[in-house]
Parts: C-alpha cells; structure tokens; sequence
C-alpha cells in the first residue's frame, strides 16, 4: 500500500492489508474436490489411452512382452509345491542313462526300440495305470526292430499312448512300428518360446499328449479342455530345499535303473536299483528324454532348461486337480488400472510437496503391480496382468504433474507474484506453502525493523511536477527494494517517501536477521552514493537517505478484521526504530543502529559508538551507533571510530577540555562527519555551563 503519509495513533502503526489475502483459498473444501476430480478425470483419460494403445498393433506385441516378463517374475516368488507322491512318474533319459548304456552296451542314442517294448512290459507287470512315450517313432529303427515295440503295446492290457506330430492338414506324422491294434496318438506340436499355455486340443480337433493319456487312461479332466489354458506349474524341474538338497517337483526315476530292474524283476533286484512296486502302481508313466541329446528341451517361466515332459506331466496334473491360472477378466483388469490411474494422478495433483508427489506416484506404481503380484501368489493363481495398470499409473502422474504445473502453478506464480509486491519474494513463497498463516493473528518474537526516510523530502516535492516525482520514487523505491530483498527482508509498506521493512518473520524464521538488516542498510547507503547522478538528473538534488535500525521484541502477524488486515510488526520497539532514524538529522548521520542491533552484529561490522540517548517517550537510556564498514574497514576509519569514542568517553567523564581537544583535531581530520560537529557543539556549550551533579551523560530528546 502507498500512502501519502505516516498515520500514527499512540504510537502504533496502522497499516493496509494485501490484496487478496483475506479471501485465499484453502486447499480442503471446494479446491480439494476440484483437484481430486481433476485427478478423477485424467485417471479416467490415462486407462482409456493405455487400453486404446493395448489394442494398437504395434503397441500390443510390446505390452504383452512386459506382461510376460511380469509373469514369469511372480511365478518365481512362489513357493514349490512338490508333487513327488503325486500321480504321474517320469522315466528319464539323462545323461547317466546315455552314458551308461553307451560305456557297457556299446549303443548310442537312438536306443534300440525292444527296449521301450520291456518297458512297456515292465509297467504293465508292476501296476502302471498308463504309459505314454513323449518319444516320437516316425522313423524305421535302424535296429529293425520296430516289430518288437508293437507287439508290446498291442500286448499291453494297460493304455499306451504315443507322441506324434500333426500334420498341417490335421493327420498324424508317420509312425513305423507295425501296431496291429489302432495306436493312440497325442499331439505334441509346440510352437511357444516360453510355454506358458498348453492346448488340449489342436488346432485340428487332435488331442494332446496330456489329454490322450487322461483319456486312455479312463480318467475325467475335471474342466471342459476344448481351449488352451496358462499351465499351473507347481516348480521348476528341480530345485534345493531348505536343508540344501537337490529336490524335483515331480517323481523322476532315471531310465537306466529301470533298465536294470528290467534285467533282474524281482522284489530284491527292485530295491537294489532304488525302484520299487509303488513308483508304478497306479500312475501315469511318462517315458521322455531329459538330456540335451535327445532334444526334448522347453523353456518355461521358471527355468529355461525344461524337459517337455515336465510340460505333459504338469498339464495332466492341472486337467486331473482342476487347477490353472485363472485370467481375470478384462472389466478386472481395467478397474484396477483406473484405480492405480486415479490415485497416481491425485497424488501428482493434491500434494504441494514434490517429495510428498513422487511417494504417492510410487505407491500408485507398487499398487499396479502389487495387487497382480498378491493375486499370483494364493492358491488359486489369478493373473491379472498388470502392463495396463503399470502404463497407466505412469501415464496419469506424468498427466497430473503436468496439470499441476500448467494450472495449479499458474495460480501458485499469480499468487506469489502479486504477493511479492508487498513481501520478499522468498516471504511470498513461504507465505503460499502456508496460507494457514494469514489469520488475523500474531506472535511475539524478536526480530529487526528498519525506517527509511529521504531528507527533504518536502522540499522536494514542492518543486517537482507531481510526474517527476512520482517518477523519482518509482525509480528509487525501485533500488532500495531490491537491496531489501537480497537480504529476503519483508517489505512492510510505503509511507509517502519512508520505506518500512523487517526481518525474522514467524513465517520465515532467520537466527541472522539483524546481520541481513545491517547489510541491506549499508547497501542502500551506498547505492545512493553510487546513483548520485542519476538521481541528480530525475531531479532529487542532494537527495540522502537516512536510516534507523532497531532489534527487540516485537509482535509480528496479521492484524485487523475478517474485512481487511495486514502482515505487519508493532510494538515499542518498532517505534524505537522510527525514532532512530530521525535521530540522524541531529546527528548529521546517515544510519543509525540501537544497542541490541549493535551487540548481534558487532564482529561483522565496523560500528561507531555515536552516543547515549533516551527518546522521547522512554525513560530507558540507550546507546546508539553508526554502522562504518562491513568487515574491519580502513585504517582511516578505524581511526575515526576510535578517536571519536575517546571524546565521547571524556565527555561522559565531564573533561571537557580533553574531549574538545581531541573533537578539535577531529573535525579539521574529517570537516565533513556530522557526530564531531554535534558533540564538539554540545562540549563547548558544557564547557561554558556544566551540567548539574545528576548529569548521567544521557542525552534527552524533548522531540520526536
């Protein structure tokens, strides 16, 4: 506010309020409900944009890359679910087997098929509910002895089911051993780079190697198998327990140790190569090559090394128990990714603090990716893949940071902006964080006030037109403002030529704020020095500014009505402030600086004792001082401070003679230093008629 004049009453200033303040709005009410509506909104638009992406052709391939790539990462924070006593058996040829069979029979890999024939025969002597070969025998065995296979399976009084290729007309590859009964076949085309689904039936309306078997077998798949499903896998094929030994998910038995139970069938002979009647009883025999030399090796999510029967054993299992990975449905999938949408972009909108954003954008992340995770883990495993909701968290914070920036700091540089025509910028900025503060309210605390006037001022606007005036001060209101501000004081108001400002706000506490109200004074003294020209031209002749600066208790805050208030300072200490600076046109002086002010800034400034005075309106005496020079100054001024407070000491000290002596010398040194002349005046004029005996050495002011 720019008045033309001071207004007092008992002392106390009155002051303007700050456009604005009184009706600001507050973040809870009706800004809340618009800012979480907003962030309902970009929710809304960022799921629509993610599922709009979801079904672009070039988007698609990209997000179901990151959906597998989530898959099979909570697929391996699952526990193993051992499935050893379970109803399927695998006979495995690994590389023992091979190697074995090779070192004492001399026979390499393709073994001679009369021995998948003895097994077959062995099964079926030890209970086997069903035997399925995951080996394909589309080729004549260079052995020749293909008759001895077939007339094993077609002996078999238990299902034998083979593993075939299809064709893609939808009939079988060829199969060489001479069955006579009808062979049942079971599909094994794959075409997955990671099997995570396994096809019942083809494409072609053939069955499965899984679901062949569970047919053969007489058993019923507990769900309708005519489409493909996400295989429940119960673990990796083999993995270390907690005691750290090497355990498999599914019972394994190594193929030559069924080959030596085969040569020596009897209970002993049994137990000698660790096989025994209740590895067959009753299960689903699978017989399958688990060595890399067999080439029957997948990748699944939880290893890259996989055997495939492992795939035909885990589907069985699945068909038979009724357990898959349920894919929840896509009404599921987007409501959760419009929930992570919907708080990510609230959370980039609501809070004011950065840190506060990017935690609430992370949570919205963790919850896209977290409430999938939790629903992989029970047990029943629903998958609800989480690219969408992950894509549309992030899409909705970036939206909403942007919204936050564009609207809400719009309004935040308005705000701030008009504030600062009034405070500090950095006041304005701690006044927007915490508008709660702009209550008509205020708090006692000791802080640093500062008044400025322009000596001769009257006269000047007197000859001035009233636009080169209002010119003049526009430029040198200007100048000094800027000076308080480097030091973040608060510019309280403008009283017609005078500049009223403090430090130490309760909004803005600084421990420093005496030293930044010496700084800006000393600055302001020099930058009128150094504009003296520039002044001179807008017409302020010998325009000087004189300087009071005041620390102590004060009372800081708003004050005035619900109407109209504003943050401002009072107290007697305020008033001291006032009457400092007047003070210096009895002194000659340009600053002038209390005691308390004095005492916080003394080993970063130069100060000249000036003298003892007790205002008018206070009883309490106080010296007062002259701020020289920031840091130690010149030697010359070092000197005039120290010669100038000899003086003043004799001049308490009622020597009379010593101090005009010394204030003597001193004025010819410094012709120009207004306290030589008033206290070498006051002297001469003690000199001639001393003081009374109860002369305290204070000086008096009968005068504001």
């Amino acid at each position: 506010m720019i008045t033309t004049g001071r207004q007092k009453s008992k002392g106390i200033w009155r002051f303007g309020k700050l456009p604005g303040m009184a009706n600001l709005p507050k973040l809870p009410g009706g800004k809340l409900i618009r800012h979480a509506a907003a962030g309902g909104i970009i929710g809304v638009l960022a799921i629509g944009l993610v599922a709009a992406m979801a079904a672009t052709p070039g988007v698609r391939a990209p997000m179901g890359l990151l959906n597998n790539v989530m898959y099979d990462a909570f697929y391996r924070r699952r526990p193993v679910e051992n499935q050893e006593k379970g109803p399927i058996v695998i006979i495995a040829v690994d590389d023992r087997s091979l190697d074995m069979v090779d070192q004492q029979k001399g026979v390499g890999w393709p073994w001679p098929r009369m021995i998948w024939g003895a097994v077959i025969q062995f099964c079926n002597a030890h209970g086997a509910k069903a035997v399925a070969f995951d080996l394909t025998f589309s080729q004549h065995a260079v052995s020749g002895d293909d008759p001895a296979l077939a007339a094993a399976a077609d002996a078999s009084k238990i299902p034998v089911v083979f593993a075939n290729m299809e064709l893609p007309d939808g009939d079988w590859d060829r199969f060489t051993p001479p069955c006579k009964k009808k062979p049942v076949f079971g599909a094994v085309n794959f075409d997955q780079d990671v099997a995570r689904w396994y096809y019942p039936v083809t494409a072609k309306g053939n069955d499965s190697l899984a679901l062949a078997t569970i047919k053969a077998a007489g058993l019923i798949a507990r769900w309708p198998t005519t489409q493909p499903f996400l295989l429940r896998f119960y673990g990796p094929q083999q993995y270390t327990d907690r005691d750290g030994k090497t355990q498999r998910t599914f019972k394994y038995l190594s193929a030559i140790n069924v080959l030596a139970a085969i040569g020596n069938p009897t209970t002993r002979g049994l137990a000698d190569n660790g096989i025994s009647d209740s590895d067959f009883r009753g299960k689903i025999v699978i017989v399958a090559g688990t060595s890399a030399g067999t080439y029957d090796l997948k990748s699944t999510p939880l290893s890259d090394v996989t055997p495939g029967a492992e795939l035909h054993a885990t589907a069985i299992q699945n068909m038979l128990d009724a357990m898959r990975v349920e894919p929840v449905g896509t009404a599921w999938r987007l409501a959760m990714g419009l929930l992570a949408a919907i708080f990510g972009a609230c959370g980039a909108i609501l809070p004011r603090r950065m840190w506060v954003k990017l935690l609430l954008a992370a949570v919205a992340f963790a919850l896209a990716v977290g409430v999938p995770m939790e629903l992989f883990q029970g047990w029943t495993i629903r998958w609800l893949a989480p690219a969408e909701p992950m894509l549309a968290s992030i899409v909705a914070v970036v939206a909403g940071m942007a919204w936050s920036y564009l609207v809400e700091n719009r309004d935040r540089r308005l705000f701030v902006k008009a504030l600062s025509q009034y405070v500090s910028p950095a006041v304005a900025a701690d006044l927007e964080r915490n508008r709660d503060s702009l209550k008509i309210d205020s708090e006692r605390r000791e802080m640093t006030v500062m008044f400025t006037d322009i000596a001769g001022f009257t006269d000047l606007s007197e000859k001035l037109e009233p636009e080169r005036l209002s010119e003049l001060l526009r430029f040198y209101f200007g100048q000094m403002t800027h000076l308080i501000w480097q030091q973040e004081g608060t510019l309280d108001k403008f009283v017609g030529d005078a500049i009223v400002a403090f430090w130490n706000p309760p909004i803005s506490p600084q421990p420093d704020h005496a030293l930044r109200a010496c700084r800006a004074a000393v600055a302001m003294r020099q930058r009128e020095i150094d504009m003296t020209e520039e002044l001179n031209r807008r017409g302020g002749n010998n325009m000087h500014t004189r300087i009071g600066l005041n620390t102590g208790a004060m009372a800081a805050g708003t004050f005035g009505s619900d109407q109209k208030f504003n943050y401002t300072v009072m107290g007697d200490s305020v008033n001291l402030a006032s009457r400092l600076e007047a003070a210096n046109k009895f002194y000659g002086t340009r600053l002038l600086i209390s005691q308390p002010t004095a005492d916080e800034v003394r080993p970063q400034f130069l100060l000249r004792k000036v003298d003892v005075i007790a205002v008018k309106g206070r009883t309490q005496p106080m010296a007062v001082f002259e701020p020289l020079a920031e840091g130690a100054g010149t030697d010359v001024l070092r000197d005039l401070a120290a010669r100038y407070e000899s003086a003043l000491e004799r001049y308490t000290g009622r020597y009379w003679s010593d101090a005009q002596a010394i204030l003597r010398t001193l004025q010819k040194d410094f012709p120009d230093d207004g306290p030589t002349g008033t206290l070498l005046n006051r002297v001469v004029e003690f000199a001639a008629d001393p003081p009374g005996d109860d002369w305290d050495g204070v000086y008096r002011y009968k005068s504001k």
